[in-house]
């Protein structure tokens, strides 16, 4: 097993703020494991392994009836698209699609990692979709650098998400189970 998760993220996004957007900002969380990641110098869970992180397959917006490949630039845990067109304030919409993978650390990680037991693996996934920044009325984008521990500020919203994993796989997770007859 590769220990693998492989992803794609739509996210339908509306500007409620006042202003207009000209990029939107948003987290890669598992960015935190990359050999050059900021986390390594701030954090206690600090160690010599590491992942690559996200691999970005595809990252496109949808504005205005059209899809069109992001401009884009990844920094740490953060990654700011730069739109061709500013987002209108006061309800402006846009979907942003994301097509990622990612090799799950292994007991070195936090919160996202596997041990291997008598049993077979256990996997703790968090963190393990790109995500909005939040942009808020004092600040406007909070992009602070996920650094690995404590918590940090997140954008609220409804999640649908659906969980593709082998046969023998158990898994636990909110939510409600909409296919138990697969089980």
């Amino acid at each position: 097993m590769k220990n693998e998760l492989a992803g794609t993220v739509t996210i339908h996004y509306t500007n409620n703020s006042p202003d207009t957007l000209h990029s939107l900002w948003l987290y890669l969380d598992q960015n935190t494991y990359r050999a050059d990641a900021r986390s390594n110098y701030f954090t206690s869970f600090s160690t010599d392994q590491h992942t690559n992180g996200y691999t970005l397959e595809s990252v496109k917006v949808e504005q205005g009836g059209r899809t069109v490949n992001a401009d884009y630039v990844v920094t740490d845990t953060r990654m700011q698209i730069r739109l061709k067109q500013a987002l209108p304030a006061g309800g402006g919409k846009i979907n942003i699609l994301v097509s990622y993978h990612y090799i799950v650390p292994g007991d070195f990680g936090n919160r996202t990692d596997y041990v291997s037991t008598k049993n077979g693996k256990i996997y703790e996934i968090a963190q393990w979709y790109p995500r909005m920044c939040v942009y808020d009325d004092s600040q406007g984008w909070n992009t602070l650098p996920f650094l690995g521990s404590g918590e940090f500020y997140c954008e609220y919203g409804d999640f649908d998400y659906k969980v593709t994993v082998p046969w023998d796989m158990i898994v636990a997770g909110s939510g409600e189970l909409v296919n138990p007859r697969r089980c």
